[in-house]
This record gives structure tokens, sequence and C-alpha cells, in this order.
């Protein structure tokens, strides 16, 4: 590390956002032909340091990386005192924890506080392409936490309402030398073998074979491949105990859907257009074993997002079921990014699915998403096809509220800064036009199709009641408002 400048001068996130860091901070960041290194000195009493395996309690420390400087996609990694490692694959502000890629840590407590030094190969990273003596300049926040101080500072200034995971906030390096493309490959196998032996009775015997591959197509784009898949490494869920009559949502955690995993996200939350946990997964909660897939995924170009998913399971009685998904998004300036999917499943059951959606980093622009959606259901003869219209509006990052866009009726924005988020749902073969235009209900965390339905049903009939009494379209936002 001699000749190294270190990074400092932190300031506070909380408890009072802006002022200098109460403990000083150096981080050092330096590479190889093959890895990324960081250093950390962290300067404390080491006999007030707080250490805990929950990373949110424990004093600890975080570096976030943007290599693209897309403002909206990167990878951060962690740890604390005593060495723990933690990493995440950062998407549009949000972070998935149950990423992970191969990296090392070691840590130190020693009489100045504690130290560490990370070292990521550069094989674990996405970055464009390089190689010679180009230098790259990547977007990177760090974050410390004090939990003596109940303090939380960062390297690039962040404003209280956000965190280090809204990129466009983060500092800009210079000089990163990165080598050029790599074909990385990564191969896991398994094989599985049984015996079964009793008197008078067959042997019965068992074999599986499988496998999954990584590959990486370009220095952005990455292919997966399964055969006969096992997730049997997959760490349990936690255990939920419903006394709803709604499905429970568990997120994703089994290693090949996890890379890249937000580019396939549409929708806020748990509301959510496409959800991969539902592959290999029978409506009674029976696992169906998954005969292969494949899977791209990655950025191509300046901003442009590409996601295929393709995947294959045995319904054993019902027969093989089909499951693809295609997704692109082209990101533009300021945060705003424009996106299109489309899903398709083909079996027992079959549907499919289209949806855009829209993000906006104006303060008075919600995030806005539509989907069309036609299903057929086959299992039971004669079902036809039906089709459903599905808007969401989400708030703008950094608001509690929503801001709804000047062309909505008044007693919708009324409703949506009241209710702070909304989706509507509005089936096909219904409508409610009257003399002051169309009139949209809007329910507000619905977890079904019907449910949602009912909730606008009776909020038309409300709304049209209530316009009628008030008998003018000018009453209607003053008396027809939240029902």
């Amino acid at each position: 590390w001699r000749g190294t400048l270190p990074m400092t001068g932190f300031r506070q996130l909380f408890p009072d956002n802006g002022a200098a860091a109460s403990r000083r901070t150096e981080v050092y960041l330096g590479f190889t032909d093959t890895t990324l290194h960081v250093g950390v000195v962290c300067h404390d009493d080491p006999q007030a340091l707080t250490i805990s395996n929950n990373g949110f309690q424990s004093d600890s420390f975080a570096i976030v990386l943007d290599p693209f400087r897309s403002g909206r996609d990167g990878v951060v990694f962690g740890t604390n005192p005593v060495g723990a490692e933690y990493d995440g694959q950062v998407s549009n502000g949000s972070v998935d924890w149950n990423w992970s890629t191969v990296w090392e840590v070691r840590a130190h407590i020693h009489e100045d506080g504690w130290s560490a030094e990370l070292a990521i190969p550069f094989t674990s990273l996405r970055y464009r392409r390089g190689g010679g003596d180009e230098e790259q300049t990547w977007g990177v926040n760090v974050a410390r936490v004090v939990v003596g101080n109940n303090e939380v500072a960062y390297w690039s200034p962040i404003p209280r309402q956000f965190s280090m995971y809204r990129l466009d906030l983060a500092g800009a390096v210079e000089g990163f030398r990165v080598p050029a493309h790599h074909r990385n490959l990564k191969f896991t196998p398994y094989a599985l073998a049984g015996l079964a032996r009793a008197d008078g009775v067959a042997d019965a015997r068992d074999e599986e074979v499988g496998f999954d591959v990584k590959y990486s197509l370009t220095q952005g784009l990455t292919l997966d491949l399964t055969y006969n898949t096992d997730f049997a490494q997959v760490e349990s869920d936690q255990l939920q105990v419903n006394l709803g009559r709604f499905s429970l949502f568990f997120p994703e955690t089994r290693p090949f859907f996890l890379e890249n995993a937000g580019a396939f996200e549409v929708g806020a939350g748990e509301e959510r257009l496409f959800h991969s946990r539902r592959i290999g997964i029978a409506a009674d909660g029976r696992r169906l074993p998954i005969d292969g897939g494949a899977r791209i995924s990655g950025r191509v170009g300046a901003g442009t997002n590409l996601a295929f998913l393709h995947m294959r399971v045995d319904g054993a009685e019902q027969g093989k079921t089909d499951f693809t998904v295609a997704r692109v998004n082209q990101q533009f300036r300021n945060r705003t990014s424009l996106g299109f999917i489309a899903t398709n499943r083909d079996g027992e059951a079959s549907g499919q699915t289209y949806g855009v959606d829209g993000n906006s980093a104006s303060a008075r622009t919600p995030r806005c998403a539509a989907f069309w959606r036609t299903r057929a259901r086959r299992e039971r003869p004669g079902t036809s096809t039906r089709s459903r219209w599905m808007a969401a509006t989400a708030p703008p990052l950094g608001r509690t509220k929503p801001a709804t866009p000047k062309w909505a009726p008044a007693s919708i924005r009324r409703w949506v800064s009241w209710r702070g988020a909304a989706i509507a749902w509005l089936p096909a073969s219904f409508s409610a036009r009257t003399k002051c235009g169309t009139f949209l209900a809007l329910t507000s965390g619905a977890r079904s199709s019907a449910t949602a339905a009912t909730g606008i049903s009776t909020a038309f009939k409300r709304a049209r009641a209530c316009m009628r009494k008030a008998g003018g379209c000018g009453a209607t936002a003053r008396t027809c408002g939240p029902r």
C-alpha cells in the first residue's frame, strides 16, 4: 500500500447528517492483473467495538462499486472487525443479499482500532471491456458503521432519505486498469446414488446426475445453464406462520436465479409481475423437479439491460411445463428508463403476459408500470381466455407519497396522495363511463385479482352514485373523494 493515497473525509448520514465523522476512516484502493484490492483502517478504541453476526448491529465497513457508472446497478462488499463476509447485488436502489460471488477478506483488531483487506477477483465483477493502458472511472461509495455512537458515515455524502445504494450519488474514482475480458467459466456437477436392499425383495437402485454452468459471454453478459437441477445446498427458508388467506412471499435464494435477478423485476415490493420462486413449486407447495433451463442476463452497450429465461419443469401427472421470460430495459439520463417484458407459460395451465414499465427521476413524476395479461386454463374444459389490464404507480424515489401525472383526474390524485401507493386492476369486460369521462377506481395492497376486482366494482358503483347525486363533474373531486 506504499504510495497509495487514502480516501478520507467521511460525512455522517446520521445522527448528524452532513457533519464530519467522529472516527477517522482511511480507505485504500489498488489492483493487480487479476484482483481488485481494498484496504481500510478504522480508527477507534478497540475496547469499544461492537461485534455481531448481524451486519446492521455491528461495527462494520462496506464498499459499493458501480463499474459501468450507470447510477443504478452495482455490487456491495462488506466486513466487520473479525472478518465476516457479506455481499449483495444492487439494482435501482435495492439490494439482493442472497447473491454471492467469490472473494476473500482478512481483518485484524489492533491498538488503533481495526483494519481489513478485501481481495475481489476481476472475474467476480462485471465491467466495461478493458485492457492495455486504458483507464476507467468507476462509481464508488464507502460506508462505516460505529454502533457505539449510533453513527453511519459515508465517503460520498448522502441525504438522509437515501442510502449508499443510491448509486447516482456515489463518488467517482479514476485510474482503474482492468484486464482484458477473460472467458470466465464455472462448472458445478453433482452425482447421487442410492441402493435399497431387503430380504425377499429385489434391490432398488437410484442414480441422478446434473450440473450448473456459468459462462461470461462478454464482460457484461452472463450465460447460466442447468440440467437436472439440484438445490440441496440452498439454505432453508425462515419459518413463517400463515394465519391469513393469502400466499406468503418467500425470496429467491437458489443460486441459478440470482445473477442479475433485478433485471427481471417489474413492479414494486411483493407486487411483481414475475417471481422466479414460482418455478419448480406446485400449487399445493410440492417441489417439482426441474429438467433443465437456460438464462442470459446482463448489460449490452450503453445502458441496455437484457434478460432471458427458459425453464422446463416436470409436473409428473400434469406433464411438462415450460416457463419463458424475455425482458429488455433501456436506461437514459437522470435515472429515467423504459422497459418491456413478456412471459409465457406452456403446459397444463398456460398464459402469456406483456408489460411496459418506466421510471423517472423527476420529483413530480411517479414510477409507473402497466401490464397486459392474457390467461387460458386448460385443466377445466370449456374455460375461455381471459384478459386483464393492470396499472401500478409508486412514489418517486425519496418521497413518502407518490405524485400522480397531471392527466389523472383530481379524484385519483387525491386518492393516491391519501393512500400512499396505488394499484389498479381493470377487468376487460368492465368499464364505467360517465359524462365526466372514464373514472378509475384504485385499490391498494390487493393480494389477488378477485379481491381487487371486487373492490373496483364497489368503488365504481359508489362513484357513479355520488356523481349523480352531486350533479356535476366539478363537484366530483370535492364530494366524491376517497372511498
